[in-house]
């Protein structure tokens, strides 16, 4: 008898020790040991992509700049594509019927222009759109190719439209098919998400971010929460190295913030939400400078679970507990 209860007093004291080297011990979010190519094998896709700066051109005595997107195989890490805006930055994007490729100025630079080329998955353009500002008639349209998101027959970006002095700032839907400008909905935020139908933005007002939902057929606000995520809003500045982003699933969605402290540490913080917006659970990392190998450098969903690939390119994964 005593041995028994011995037995149990020591599974339950190892027990507690090991609870305490999680950064929350009542996590919803439970480490399992899961291959994470198990899950990663629904989303992979077929095609590696690579942004590469190229030598600027001149015209007119002005100096152009320019960024390629380099496609290649996966399978044999072959080029098979390559484009080059005339940007000074670009980015992609993975959607349901191919790939969105882009090239843009930063928000610093007053949004000259962008450009945008949509491919099916066979690599063929449906079609390559350039967008500037129209200033000789008052008819000024700005987006952001980084919020890019799809609905339906639409890609979605948040952006303005200024039509003489009156602008409207929101989520503006162009056209999958050919990338021309549809409509635009009032709705204030940074960083945008659609999950089924529905849109998540993410703002930020005295002192603390806040998340909210919106109808995508009616333009109106569903509901609208503060974020809990005990971090004071601060400018989202890739210079000083402070980041936040929307990671999107099927039943879920996190934000994903990341700052570079002083002496170059980094702080990041992953918090999950319910697709009605309730906090599930936090988790918090530290590591010693952008290049440590333990820093968390991409995270995903997989169905109930939430992958972290760190800078060694080590995943781990969580299963995320519902009630």
């Amino acid at each position: 008898m005593r041995k028994k209860v011995l037995l149990a007093f020591l599974f339950l004291f190892f027990a507690v020790i090991a609870s305490s080297l999680f950064l929350n011990p009542t996590s919803e979010l439970s480490p399992v040991d899961i291959a994470p190519e198990e899950l990663l094998v629904k989303t992979e896709e077929y095609y590696l992509i690579e942004i590469k700066e190229t030598a600027p051109i001149i015209v007119d005595d002005r100096m152009i700049p320019r960024v390629s997107v380099v496609i290649k195989s996966r399978s044999f890490n072959k080029s098979l594509l390559n484009f080059t805006f005339k940007t000074p930055q670009a980015g992609y994007k993975f959607f349901s019927e191919g790939i969105f490729l882009y090239g843009y100025y930063s928000k610093w630079d007053a949004g000259l222009r962008s450009e945008a080329v949509f491919l099916d998955y066979n690599l063929t353009p449906k079609w390559w759109k350039v967008y500037e500002y129209n200033v000789s008639s008052y008819e000024l349209l700005y987006f952001n190719p980084k919020t890019a998101q799809e609905y339906k027959n639409y890609i979605l970006m948040l952006g303005s439209v200024t039509r003489g002095f009156d602008k409207i700032k929101g989520i503006i839907f162009f056209n999958k098919t050919n990338g021309e400008f549809v409509r635009i909905f009032p709705a204030e935020g940074f960083e945008l998400l659609v999950v089924n139908e529905k849109a998540y933005m993410l703002s930020s007002r005295e002192n603390e971010y806040y998340l909210t939902l919106y109808d995508l057929e009616t333009g109106k606000s569903i509901k609208s929460i503060e974020a809990n995520m005990e971090i004071t809003p601060q400018p989202i500045d890739p210079f000083t190295g402070i980041s936040i982003e929307f990671i999107g699933g099927e039943n879920y969605f996190a934000l994903f913030f990341s700052e570079i402290l002083a002496g170059n540490g980094i702080y990041q913080k992953l918090c999950v939400y319910s697709l009605d917006l309730k906090l599930i659970d936090c988790v918090e990392f530290k590591s010693h400078n952008p290049q440590d190998k333990n820093r968390i450098a991409k995270a995903m969903f997989a169905g109930d679970y939430l992958i972290l690939e760190r800078n060694s390119r080590r995943k781990e994964v969580y299963r995320v507990c519902r009630d």
